[in-house]
Formats: structure tokens, C-alpha cells, sequence
């Protein structure tokens, strides 16, 4: 932002509480003119306001991913935020055992973190628990210099993120990812979130970590369930950025524990999409392919004992989708064909009660992607390549899934 536009603004300000009849102009700007109210000089003053937040927020730039070969290198990153902060470090009950133990092993030589721990799973993403972590953080006399270090998978980055962008109008925090998902996709962005109503991520914020500290040692600690969701997230970046890679990612008869190349080769598709569109107002939308169905399947899911995991609904929400693009002619049928395929090599739904259109239909519909009856999707033209802002209507969408999920059934 130009600062001679600041300036001129204080002083059009001033201008305007000493004498409303004064006409003033913004250099570069926005002229206002004499008026007998003062209407015409707000109006053209908020929008000004308007386009210097759109232009600071832009210039918020997103730090990259750093990944990090050793231990090592890991604590040198965190002394260097965290020295001579008040420091809490937010873990699920399955980080507290698994990873925990190797950032206590040298936090204590620079400072004495609080540990905040949550119950693993789906359910922490509530606003009852971060009501408890709030008043967690104001019992502890957590300041606004404060800084919290969410050390787990996407629901740990997401509740974290959350309750740090919101306690005292915001405090930093810092994503250390722990499972494949977090290090390629959750944790990277932005995007915090809590789930309400059975909605995925109804409530949330933009929020910037100040740093995102990948790891990759840490998934040698995850089941390979886990493993498999993740790599969800991989096939999707692929499928609309990256023809090579899908290539690459496919190439595997069953999935197992990606290198630290594609790790960070995924983080970097991530990145390129994002960096210019924070707030998804266009192109951040592609990578919401496969997560308009996807979410509606594991929002079914969210209350039950059988909840399957984020991965695996993205995974078959990425087969409808492709489905839906193929019957409204935006790719080959060939091309489609290889992705449902290839997906459902790796996704199957056995042991999966796939719920009908009728129950996945209200969670569509309140997708925070879509207004009113219209469904906008991001959906792929070709491998390698996606489009978003795609209204698709009901019935399409409809015909689509349940014709899949009639093929799943045995």
C-alpha cells in the first residue's frame, strides 16, 4: 500500500471533523464531493478502506512449509519463535504419547511450556472445547504475546488455529503437523475450523500460522490407516494441478509411506494455489474437488461409531465429482474413467454403509461453497488440470452418486 494513501486519508479525515463542506481528494484515489451530508464522503471513504484491508491482507505473504531433516533442526526453528514467550503447546491425547516427548526433550532448556491436551479425534473440532481451552489460556494469564504450538493432525491444527485467531482477537500460533493429512493439507493456509450441527468446519477463520514446522519423522509413529487418508489428499493435488505426479503417485499397487519429495511436493501445489488467493475467492476453490460430496458423507458419519476417515470420504467424493464432470461433457470419458478406477483401487467401500442422496443432500446444501439451491464444485476438465465455480444442478448431482453408490453394492 502506497503510503502517501495513508496519509492523505488521516488528513481527509481531519478535514471532513473540522469542516463537512470541505471538498477533499485521496492521491491515486477516490475524489469526494462537497455534499450537505456527509453520506456521499462515507460511502466513497469505505470503499477505499475496503480495497487497503483487501491490500494488506494480500500483502500478508504466506510463509512456506519448512521441512525439516532432524530433530535438530526442528527445536533451532521453535526457540527461534518461541524465546522469551509465554508458550502452550496444544497435542491430542495421541500426540501427548507418541510426539510430545520430543519437543519436551529440549524445550525446557529456553523455556516451561503449558501442555493443552484434547481427546483424539473429530469430536475436540467443538466449540465446547475450545470454550475449555479459552478459559484454560485465561486461567494460565496467557497475554496477546502469547504463542501456541498445535502439535497433531488436521484436527489439532484446525481447533488450534481457531482458539489462538479468536482469544484476545488473536494470538500466534504455530501448525507442527503429525500426520499426512496436517503436513499436506490441513495444516497449510490458514483455514481453522470446528464442526457444528453435524456440518464439517461450520465456524471459522482465516488465521496464518506464523510458521508451519513439518517433520516428517512423525508419521513413522502413524497407523497405516492414516497413512491412506492422507494420501487422499496427494491424489487430489495431482489430479488438478499435476499430471507427472499423478503419474508418480499412481504407480503404486497399494499405498504406503510417501518420501519426503512428494511430502514436499504436495505442500508446494498447495502453496502455489493459495499464495495469491487466501480467502478463496477464486482459484483457492480447486482444492474444495472432492470435498463438496466428500464432506456430506463424513458429515453422516461424524456422530456415529463407524466414522471413516476425512481421507477416504475426500477419496469418494472425488469419484462422484469425476462422475458429475464426465456427464456434464468437462472431461473424456477415458480420462474419467482412469480416475474412478484408480481411486477405487485404493478406496473401496467395503464395510462402508454408504448413506443415500436423500442424507447427504441437507449437508450439500448448507456446503458453505453454495448459495441458496445452487451447487458450485471444482471439478476436473483433465488429469492435471481442474476448474471451480462449476454450478451443478441437483439432479445432476444426484444421478451421479447414487449411481455410484448402487455400483458399490455388492
Amino acid at each position: 500500500m502506497h503510503p502517501q494513501k495513508f496519509g492523505a486519508i488521516a488528513q481527509l479525515v481531519e478535514q471532513r471533523t473540522e469542516n463537512p463542506c470541505v471538498p477533499g481528494s485521496i492521491p491515486g484515489g477516490t475524489t469526494i464531493e462537497s455534499e450537505s451530508s456527509d453520506s456521499l464522503f462515507l460511502f466513497h471513504t469505505k470503499r477505499l478502506f475496503d480495497r487497503i484491508l483487501i491490500t494488506l491482507f494480500v500483502a500478508m505473504k504466506l510463509k512456506p512449509a519448512i521441512i525439516l531433516e532432524n530433530q535438530d533442526s526442528l527445536m533451532e526453528e521453535l526457540k527461534f519463535h518461541c524465546r522469551d514467550n509465554q508458550v502452550f503447546i496444544l497435542c491430542d491425547t495421541n500426540t501427548a504419547q507418541q510426539c510430545l516427548e520430543i519437543l519436551l526433550a529440549d524445550f525446557q532448556s529456553f523455556c516451561e511450556p503449558e501442555i493443552l491436551e484434547v481427546d483424539a479425534g473429530e469430536s475436540s473440532k467443538s466449540m465446547e472445547v475450545a470454550s475449555h481451552l479459552w478459559t484454560h489460556l485465561l486461567e494460565c494469564g496467557a497475554t496477546r504475546k502469547a504463542i501456541i504450538i498445535n502439535l497433531g493432525g488436521g484436527v489439532v491444527t484446525d481447533l488450534g488455529g481457531f482458539v489462538a485467531s479468536t482469544y484476545k482477537r488473536g494470538i500466534r500460533f504455530i501448525n507442527v503437523p503429525t500426520s499426512l493429512m496436517a503436513m499436506i493439507d490441513a495444516s497449510l493456509g490458514g483455514k481453522t475450523g470446528l464442526d457444528h450441527e453435524k456440518v464439517k468446519n461450520a465456524i471459522g477463520t482465516f488465521a496464518l500460522p506464523e510458521a508451519v514446522l513439518i517433520f516428517p519423522e512423525f508419521l513413522n509413529s502413524l497407523p497405516k490407516d492414516e497413512i491412506i487418508s492422507g494420501y487422499a489428499e496427494m491424489l487430489k493435488h495431482a489430479i488438478i494441478k499435476d499430471a507427472r505426479y499423478w503419474d508418480e503417485l499412481t504407480l503404486l499397487k497399494e499405498i504406503e509411506l510417501p518420501d519426503d519429495e512428494c511430502i514436499e511436493k504436495s505442500v508446494r501445489i498447495k502453496e502455489s494455489i493459495i499464495e495469491h488467493d487466501l480467502q478463496e475467492i477464486a482459484e483457492r476453490a480447486l482444492l474444495n474437488f472432492g470435498h463438496s460430496i466428500g464432506h456430506a458423507i463424513e458429515s453422516c458419519f461424524l456422530d456415529e461409531e463407524t466414522a471413516i476417515s476425512h481421507g477416504q470420504c475426500v477419496a469418494f467424493g472425488m469419484m462422484v465429482e469425476t462422475a458429475i464432470a464426465a456427464e456434464m461433457s468437462l472431461i473424456t470419458e477415458n480420462e474419467a474413467s482412469q480416475i474412478i478406477s484408480t481411486l477405487s483401487h485404493y478406496y473401496n467401500t467395503n464395510g462402508v454403509a454408504l448413506p443415500s442422496f436423500d442424507r447427504i443432500a441437507p449437508f450439500l446444501k448448507n456446503d458453505k461453497k453454495n448459495s441458496l439451491n445452487e451447487l458450485k464444485m471444482s471439478l476436473p476438465i483433465k488429469i492435471g488440470e481442474a476448474k471451480f465455480g462449476i454450478v451443478v444442478e441437483i439432479k445432476t448431482a444426484e444421478l451421479c452418486y447414487e449411481k455410484w453408490r448402487l455400483s458399490t453394492i455388492v
